[in-house]
């Protein structure tokens, strides 16, 4: 059998592409994490037009808005449909492409008032979803369901680790999912203007170069706590210390922390014990000293750092046995504190360890007229708040005793 003759107008990758979509043994799924301008769009497009010239079947290409589902993946299509030279017909009123071999072609947007149910549709052959990291999963869920074939995502990769293009297929067998990388050196018909723009973020933006220039996944400039782990076991070491942060809408967060020297910089172990809503300060001890709940336990020995404010509720944990203290608040505590934790490799785990850890990577910096500011958000701050008052507390300033600002 011969080998496939090279499709024209783009590079290898579109070959690479069609291959895997058109063998037997090729991957369900593909992800394309590439870098800016690396023609990862118009070498899916041409490998998708072959392979349902080839492959007739039923493909749609999905984005959350219409006016960038048209405007970008849309316009490479229609380059791929008439550079391979298929004969098509266009049904606007359907959003699809039929091609002459009987393929279809949907073009589905996600916005507007009925988006999200567009989503529980009719079934597909196959799915394609265009700077897939768009996409929320519970939308993704509904799509990966109705889909019977191959599913392509394609972004670039700027986007939080716990994000679930990442947690649902990063580690599996390549007989499941391929993850394909491409940058900008990859396309060779780029004009030289572009391939100087995108040099340039190498020395002016570290984050936008790891990203857009080398297609790498890298730490989010916002992000407060640059710095942050998964925990699967606590560590051996009696120096440990708790934080409470109180709420009751927003949540009120217990954790238990310990630290060590390394390299490059001094690790945090944080133990997330407590992380919900809609609980009183009542509600919380119940938890603490009941053995319905045995993952969530507090010595009352250790050493407590809550929040100031809210004396009624110290002294409430007080009276159960609690060795609780509150720290004092001062100007410019928040940013002391902060940029103290900034300095540590944070590792996060324990019953609510999933939710503490995806909450500090949400914790960012402030942006003013477009650009970042060091000041912390005044949202997604709970488990940091609780964090800071523990860590800053008992390592922070280890000679004011006891209680100090932070």
């Amino acid at each position: 059998m011969s080998s496939p003759t090279p499709i024209v107008g783009v590079s290898p990758l579109a070959l690479r592409v069609y291959k895997m979509l058109a063998s037997s043994t090729g991957p369900r799924v593909q992800r394309h994490e590439g870098g800016s301008s690396s023609g990862k769009t118009r070498n899916i497009a041409h490998a998708w037009v072959r392979y349902l010239t080839e492959h007739p079947g039923k493909l749609s290409i999905v984005r959350m808005s219409r006016p960038a589902l048209y405007g970008s993946v849309g316009e490479d299509l229609l380059v791929a449909l008439n550079e391979s030279d298929v004969g098509y017909e266009t049904r606007t009123t359907d959003n699809e492409y039929i091609l002459s071999s009987g393929a279809r072609i949907q073009m589905l947007a996600l916005d507007g008032a009925r988006g999200a149910q567009k989503a529980h549709g009719p079934r597909r052959d196959h799915l394609w979803l265009n700077e897939a990291n768009e996409i929320p999963f519970a939308i993704f869920k509904q799509l990966r369901m109705r889909t019977r074939g191959r599913i392509v995502l394609d972004y670039n990769p700027a986007m939080e680790d716990d994000h679930w293009i990442f947690t649902q297929y990063d580690g599996k067998s390549a007989d499941r999912v391929v993850t394909v990388h491409s940058t900008f050196e990859d396309n060779p018909f780029l004009d030289e203007e572009i391939i100087l723009d995108i040099r340039s973020l190498e020395h002016t933006d570290p984050y936008g170069w790891t990203v857009y220039g080398k297609g790498e996944r890298g730490v989010p400039l916002y992000r407060v706590l640059p710095f942050i782990e998964a925990l699967t076991e606590w560590p051996a070491t009696n120096d440990t210390v708790a934080g409470m942060d109180f709420g009751y809408h927003d949540p009120t967060v217990i954790l238990r922390v310990a630290r060590a020297d390394g390299v490059p910089r001094p690790r945090l172990f944080v133990w997330a014990i407590f992380r919900e809503s809609l609980h009183t300060t009542g509600d919380v001890l119940a938890k603490l000293d009941s053995d319905d709940y045995p993952d969530i336990t507090l010595p009352k020995g250790e050493v407590i750092w809550a929040d100031s404010a809210e004396s009624d509720r110290i002294e409430e944990i007080r009276r159960e046995g609690y060795n609780i203290h509150p720290v004092v608040k001062g100007p410019g505590s928040i940013k002391a504190g902060v940029d103290w934790l900034k300095r540590h490799t944070i590792y996060v785990g324990g019953p609510a360890g999933e939710v503490a850890r995806s909450e500090l990577k949400r914790y960012r910096n402030v942006e003013r007229n477009g650009r970042l500011v060091d000041e912390p958000l005044d949202r997604d701050n709970h488990v940091a708040d609780a964090l800071r008052y523990a860590a800053f507390s008992h390592w922070g300033r280890p000679s004011v005793e006891p209680l100090h600002f932070i």
